[in-house]
């Protein structure tokens, strides 16, 4: 079985698998409908209870908000005085407003609504009817657009001083992040909760070099079979340069007036193309298998970031939300809040270097080992609600200006819901996303989270 991490969290999983115990003889891969978690009301409402009130006994720190408004968006006298906390704030809300404030570096007068309906149609097929934004849409993304922009502004007026590397080519919005950036880090925390985001951005980037590490460590090196990888990274290049040369006579080929012709043509250098493809695949899994991986330097990599690894996993238990966010995105290597809460998939080297960091296992893993889930995709619908609530209940600001709501309004096209606009973001879940069943799959995971993280 894969390492869990930390000695806590198995003490922990042993007293949620008694709580949660489901019949040993049910797989829940093969439950019908959509309750992909809980087997019936009944158990899973005295399951929740158990774990609400070992919770309700356990705590010790109040919940603190994150945030109960918007960042300010115009400059003062007191700017360049801003708080730790104020600072760390202003760098998430200018990072989520990246895309607003790049349209608006090349075109400050752009038209808002005509850039949502571009955004929100972004991948539709020309066979397919556009989708027309809503009255709310347009209103929220207007606002957020302004938001943005004024958040933009006011950090160009802001005295400070300019210590990027002038070689690197120049980006706006880079270049005001990565000032923002060292503003922060040069900034003093003061109170309990400033000093513990401090605490997590210092682990956060210690995890992130550690792993890295470990994968470095893991893809091997020529030094036992330099010969034979050697001629067959020569095959690897010749099949590259040759599709690189059918691409260029497939561009040429689409602008050519003899159409019966270069469709054959195209077809049979499509079919090449992908016989490439395919070659050199088995070529880099060729190569991958006679690196040689030095195992001693290896467990040693995995030591180092296993100490850093538990002290990362341990603030997942931090009462404040923005450690917890913090930690949580870090852990499933989650940069876009698309898989908050759980990321299949993750980049632990799998097919791709000698020896896959298989022996990581994050948080969301854990969950479903509580739970007993084996298919991650089943999980993956009902983890990211989850633990979104659990980071709401923290005191995250998960009201109808958040940016968690604005993900569903307008942001992610994939989720797209003019319902969410004008709602929180539990009342959008439970009334309007999610059926009865799937909201009580999400209470049920969520009361496991609070049974492994709440204080």
């Amino acid at each position: 079985m894969k390492r869990l991490g930390f000695l806590s969290i198995l003490v922990v999983l042993a007293v949620l698998l008694y709580w949660l115990a489901a019949d040993p003889t049910a797989d829940l891969n093969q439950v019908a409908g959509p309750n992909v978690v809980s087997q019936n009301l009944a158990t899973f409402t005295r399951q929740t209870e158990q774990v609400t009130e070992a919770v309700a006994a356990e705590k010790t720190q109040p919940r603190l908000p994150e945030a109960t408004a918007p960042v300010p968006a115009t400059a003062d006298d007191s700017d360049n005085d801003l708080s730790y906390l104020e600072l760390y704030r202003l760098k998430r809300q200018y990072d989520f407003c990246k895309e607003a404030i790049e349209w608006h570096i090349d075109k400050p007068n752009v038209d808002v609504t005509e850039q949502l309906q571009k955004h929100i149609n972004r991948g539709r097929q020309p066979d397919q009817p556009p989708i027309q934004a809503t009255a709310a849409q347009i209103r929220v993304f207007s606002q957020r657009h302004q938001r943005c922009v004024g958040i933009y502004q006011r950090l160009n007026r802001l005295d400070w001083a300019d210590e990027t590397d002038p070689k690197v080519e120049f980006n706006p919005f880079s270049h005001s992040s990565q000032l923002l950036q060292a503003w922060l880090e040069k900034t003093q925390p003061v109170s309990p909760k400033e000093r513990a985001i401090a605490d997590v951005l210092s682990l956060k980037t210690h995890w992130q070099q550690a792993f890295q590490t470990v994968l470095e460590v893991s893809k091997g090196n020529d030094s036992k079979n330099q010969d034979e990888i050697n001629a067959l990274e020569i095959e690897r290049q010749n099949v590259q340069d040759r599709y690189s040369l059918i691409l260029a006579e497939l561009r040429e080929l689409r602008q050519a007036p003899n159409q019966n012709q270069d469709n054959i043509e195209i077809t049979e250098l499509r079919k090449e193309f992908a016989e490439l493809l395919r070659k050199q695949e088995d070529l880099n899994q060729a190569i991958t298998s006679l690196k040689w991986v030095d195992l001693v330097a290896r467990k040693q990599a995995i030591g180092a970031f296993d100490i850093i690894n538990d002290q990362l996993l341990a603030k997942l238990s931090s009462p404040f939300p923005e450690v917890f966010f913090e930690a949580q995105s870090t852990l499933e290597m989650d940069t876009s809040t698309n898989y908050f809460g759980y990321r299949p998939g993750k980049n632990i080297g799998q097919n791709s270097i000698k020896e896959p960091f298989v022996e990581y296992v994050s948080p969301g893993e854990v969950v479903m080992q509580v739970l007993g889930l084996k298919e991650s995709s089943l999980f993956t619908l009902v983890a990211q609600p989850a633990t979104i609530l659990y980071h709401c209940e923290l005191g995250a600001e998960c009201g109808p200006d958040s940016n968690w709501v604005h993900q569903y309004c307008f942001r992610d096209i994939n989720r797209l819901d003019p319902a969410s606009c004008d709602l929180d973001l539990p009342n959008y879940l439970q009334n309007h996303r999610l059926n009865q069943n799937q909201w009580q799959d999400v209470q049920q995971v969520l009361a496991v989270l609070r049974g492994l993280y709440a204080n």
